[in-house]
């Protein structure tokens, strides 16, 4: 009866944990608009490596500081693409209220490029199952690995 007991405290723990975390996993990209579409999903006119950027990517922060997402909506088979660029807080680097805002990109091989409204540009690289991205802005720099959120 005891073993039954530890037994069950240990699945509720074990459940409240699991819990957490897919919360704070969902919580990781919560700067994405309400509107998000992804509409790339099922062209048969995209290639493979185009293809393979659609989706919800994120659960990382730029340089270990600025929490990032990026949403690929629609990509058409020349390679031209919309994207939603969002970020968190960091206060560290001055940035005090996160955000989104949409962007057009352009995807060549296994690359995609974008300049935002702001100026910064940024490059996503695939790397199996994750994108390996970079920013640049004036002087500054940064790096982000990216994993695509489940659907």
């Amino acid at each position: 009866m005891q073993i039954r007991k530890i037994v069950g405290v240990s699945v509720v723990f074990l459940g409240a944990s699991v819990l957490f975390s897919e919360t704070a996993r969902a919580g990781d990209c919560s700067e994405l608009p309400d509107d998000i579409k992804i509409e790339c999903t099922d062209s048969t006119d995209l290639s493979d490596s185009q293809a393979a950027f659609c989706g919800i990517w994120g659960e990382s922060k730029w340089n270990n500081v600025l929490p990032h997402c990026l949403a690929v909506e629609k990509i058409k088979p020349n390679g031209a693409a919309r994207i939603v660029y969002a970020w968190g807080k960091a206060p560290q680097w001055g940035i005090n209220r996160s955000g989104n805002t949409r962007a057009k990109a352009v995807i060549k091989k296994d690359t995609l490029n974008s300049r935002l409204p702001n100026g910064v540009i940024v490059q996503y690289r695939l790397s199996g199952d994750k994108l390996r991205g970079k920013f640049s802005r004036g002087g500054n720099q940064g790096s982000i690995v990216l994993e695509r959120f489940k659907n």
